[in-house]
């Protein structure tokens, strides 16, 4: 694909955010796409969305050790979108869409698992859930094994 098409498909180059420089939630794990830290639940105020990973890999799974490190991967993966949610666009949606003109996405972290009992797990991430509902955003939920969606659906149901 030559440079003027590839301008093209991304639309608005001169309308793109700056994307800050990253901000990391630990060391090698930056924010989903670039967006704040919300460290505390008082940092989730005013936000449409919140990013919160529930790195659970259920024991049994130990041998495959793939599923806890997927919310970090997931945010790694993410970086890539960092300037649609800086003021940029999405093209391969909407070259016209501006997510930042109406959301306003955090990244809450990733729920303290604390070892390999899903009952543990499973209150940790009630806990967060509830904290980001609370303050009346949306969770966007990284997991992780498929077990994180029980939490999720428990909260949200």
């Amino acid at each position: 694909m030559d440079g003027e098409r590839v301008r093209q498909a991304w639309g608005r180059a001169d309308d793109v955010g700056a994307v800050p420089p990253r901000v990391w939630l630990r060391p090698g794990v930056p924010t989903f796409a670039g967006v704040p830290a919300a460290r505390r639940p008082e940092d989730l105020n005013g936000a449409s969305a919140a990013v919160l990973g529930i790195p659970w890999q259920p024991a049994s799974a130990v041998a495959a050790q793939g599923s806890a490190a997927g919310p970090g991967a997931i945010r790694r993966a993410a970086t890539r979108y960092a300037a649609a949610l800086h003021g940029g666009t999405l093209p391969e949606i909407d070259r016209e869409l501006v997510p930042s003109a109406r959301l306003r996405v955090v990244d809450y972290g990733d729920v303290d698992i604390g070892g390999g009992d899903p009952a543990a797990m499973a209150a940790a991430a009630h806990q967060r859930l509830i904290e980001v509902v609370a303050a009346g955003a949306v969770p966007l939920v990284l997991g992780g094994d498929p077990g994180v969606a029980t939490p999720a659906l428990e909260v949200l149901c």
